[in-house]
C-alpha cells in the first residue's frame, strides 16, 4: 500500500510540473535549474556566480510557447517577467565595481559563456517566446547586461528583436546594434561615474529598459 501511495504521489507531482509555465529541465549539455532561486528586493534572481559552468547554463528552460512579449512606450519589446525576470552575479557589488564591471577592458569577456552554449539556448528561448521572426533578426540578450553585473542564467536571457539604434539612448558612445545596447552603455557609464548605484541601474533596466534612463534621471 505504501508503494502505491508513493507512486500516485509521484504521478501528481509530475503532472503539476508539466503544467507549469516553465519547466525545470536542464539546458541540453547544461545544468538543471530551478525557478525558486533567491530574489532581491527588485525581483532579480541571484544567480550562482556567473550563471554558467563548463556543464552549461544555469536555470530552467521555459516551456515552448510559454512566454509572451510585453510592449513598452515606443513599441519596444520587453521580456515576460515570469520567464525572464533578470538575474545578477552576486560577486559583482557596489564595493568592487572598480575591479569588475568598471575596470578598463576584459571584464565581460571573462564571464561570458562560450558561443556554442548560448547558441543552443537561443533556439529554446525563441521557441518559448514563439517569435516568427528569422533568427538573424533576433539577439539572445542579457536583460541585465554583463557590463552591469548580469549573469548568464537562463532567467536573464531572452530573444530580443533588433529594434532602433544605440544613439537613441546614448548619444556620446553609441556602440552596439540596437536601442537597448545604447541604454546598456549609458547606464554602465553612469554607474562607473558614480551617478547612479549598481543596484538601481540593474533594477531599472530589468523592469523597463526603454524608460530606464529617464527614471534614473539620466540624459541620453
Amino acid at each position: 500500500m505504501n508503494r502505491l501511495v508513493a507512486g500516485v504521489a509521484a504521478v501528481v507531482v509530475m503532472m503539476a510540473s508539466a503544467a507549469s509555465c516553465r519547466s525545470v529541465s536542464p539546458v541540453p549539455g547544461g545544468s538543471t535549474g530551478t525557478a525558486r532561486s533567491p530574489q532581491n528586493d527588485s525581483g532579480l534572481v541571484t544567480a550562482r556566480g556567473p550563471g554558467w559552468t563548463r556543464a552549461g547554463l544555469d536555470g530552467p528552460v521555459p516551456a515552448t510557447a510559454g512566454c509572451t512579449y510585453r510592449h513598452a512606450v515606443g513599441g519596444y519589446n520587453l521580456p515576460d517577467p515570469q520567464c525572464t525576470p533578470g538575474a545578477i552575479d552576486p560577486r559583482v557589488t557596489q564595493a568592487d565595481i572598480d575591479s569588475t564591471v568598471c575596470r578598463p577592458g576584459g571584464y565581460t569577456a571573462s564571464v561570458r559563456p562560450p558561443e556554442a552554449m548560448t547558441n543552443a539556448y537561443k533556439r529554446l528561448a525563441e521557441a518559448a517566446y514563439s517569435d516568427p521572426a528569422p533568427p538573424s533578426s533576433m539577439e539572445l540578450d542579457h536583460l541585465v547586461p554583463l557590463e552591469l553585473g548580469g549573469a548568464s542564467d537562463t532567467r536573464n536571457l531572452w530573444p530580443e528583436p533588433d529594434q532602433g539604434r544605440p544613439a537613441q539612448f546614448d548619444s556620446r558612445a553609441p556602440f552596439g546594434i540596437n536601442a537597448k545596447d545604447g541604454v546598456e552603455g549609458r547606464l554602465h557609464d553612469a554607474v562607473c561615474a558614480g551617478q547612479v548605484t549598481l543596484a538601481a541601474a540593474q533594477a531599472a533596466i530589468a523592469s523597463d529598459w526603454p524608460t530606464a534612463e529617464a527614471r534614473l534621471g539620466l540624459s541620453p
